[in-house]
């Protein structure tokens, strides 16, 4: 891959960075919680491998909606392959870039989680958001 190429590509960590027991013992995945609650529809955006799509998951319970949303494909399968194995039907996840999000309807989504998002993304993406 030409160095160009490499520039333009969002920034994938190791799956398990994102989602690891010693990460638990200083973050809380339920941490978001408190700003959703029972029905709503959330987007994680550069959610990851799951650590907060599966807790907000369960704040919104089976009544609402979480999209899990990360360019990076096997952080995603990982995410799936947990939600199934813990029973989440409530969680719809999409392999896409941030600024791509046009599986969500406008006006449906009542909160949005971006954490650490701005840090993984491509360069260009990285110079708009900050202008």
């Amino acid at each position: 891959m030409a160095a160009a190429d490499k520039e333009k590509q969002d920034k994938h960590f190791p799956l398990i960075a994102h989602d690891n027991m010693f990460r638990r013992l200083f973050d809380n995945p339920r941490s978001f919680c408190s700003y959703v609650a029972e029905g709503q529809t959330v987007a994680d955006l550069g959610c990851g491998p799951c650590f907060y799509s599966l807790g907000l998951a369960e704040c919104v319970g089976p009544k609402g909606r979480v999209y899990a949303v990360d360019s990076d494909e096997k952080a995603i399968r990982a995410l799936e392959k947990k939600a199934n194995k813990r029973g989440f039907r409530n969680i719809e996840a999409h392999v896409s870039s941030a600024s791509d999000l046009n599986f969500i309807r406008d006006g449906s989504v009542d909160f949005v989680l971006a954490n650490g998002l701005l840090c993984s993304m491509a360069p260009r993406y990285h110079e708009a958001a900050v202008n």
